[in-house]
């Protein structure tokens, strides 16, 4: 019996000299790791969010894979460790060579204190919004029963974003 293939949109982005490169090498991760990639947007450049720091470039892919919602968080976590993540939770944001999130995972809500999707916090960024309404400007969130296009449209968010390709 063939495993259910699950539709998945992913944030990836970073701000260190090498990000661009670092998410061309995790979509290829991906790839290696028996996801495809059906999709994705144009590059966007952005205002780091939550700290000063230099401006980030990020990306979202949607992907096709058979991988459980755990399993998937556990390939990004992994993806940003062979990539040179380094994360260092007592100073809040700061700045990374590759940052891997989860979005969307079809259209299932899970909450739990090691999981959230959808992500707890894209309806308050632009610079996922922006990206997200490049291509699939019409899903719906569903917490919020709003497409992306209206998403964006309210968010209260004024950092800059600007298309890089």
């Amino acid at each position: 019996m063939k495993n259910k293939m699950n539709n998945a949109l992913i944030l990836l982005g970073g701000n260190l000299a090498n990000s661009k490169q670092a998410i061309f090498d995790a979509e290829n991760k991906f790839v290696n790791n028996n996801c495809k990639i059906i999709n994705s947007s144009s590059f966007y450049g952005s205002e780091a969010w939550g700290f000063d720091s230099d401006d980030f470039i990020n990306r979202v892919i949607e992907i096709k894979t058979e991988l459980s919602p755990h399993n998937l968080l556990n390939l990004c976590q992994q993806i940003e460790n062979e990539l040179g993540r380094v994360r260092n939770d007592s100073i809040g944001y700061s700045s990374r060579i590759i940052d891997v999130d989860i979005l969307f995972y079809n259209n299932e809500i899970h909450q739990e204190e090691s999981l959230e999707i959808p992500h707890p916090r894209l309806h308050l960024r632009r610079f996922t919004l922006e990206p997200l309404n490049e291509k699939w400007s019409d899903k719906i969130h569903p917490i919020f029963n709003k497409s992306i296009s209206k998403l964006l449209s309210d968010c209260e968010d004024d950092g800059k974003v600007w298309l890089i390709e």
